[in-house]
């Protein structure tokens, strides 16, 4: 074995392993940022599905939301030249 070698051995054998829960807390410190991205994006979903799975936005804004839109198309279309009727 060459020197070399066995000094590369011997610097793994000095490094202290570290335990499960070290390393898992070291995980969750380096990707903090990510995890903090993720756990927005989750608690905007839920917020997202909860909102639109009532009675009350289903029944009430959404035809209204959909009213606007189609009236706000439509106009946009007409200025490219196309004519375009709404039922609203």
């Amino acid at each position: 074995m060459s020197p070399k070698q066995n000094q590369h051995k011997k610097k793994h054998r000095n490094i202290p392993t570290q335990s499960i829960k070290k390393r898992v807390k070291n995980a969750i410190k380096n990707r903090m940022p990510q995890l903090r991205f993720l756990a927005t994006v989750l608690i905007l979903m839920l917020c997202y599905y909860a909102l639109t799975g009532t009675n009350t936005f289903s029944k009430q804004f959404l035809p209204a939301y959909l009213s606007v839109v189609a009236s706000v198309t439509s106009t946009a279309l007409s200025v490219f030249g196309f004519v375009v009727e709404t039922s609203c």
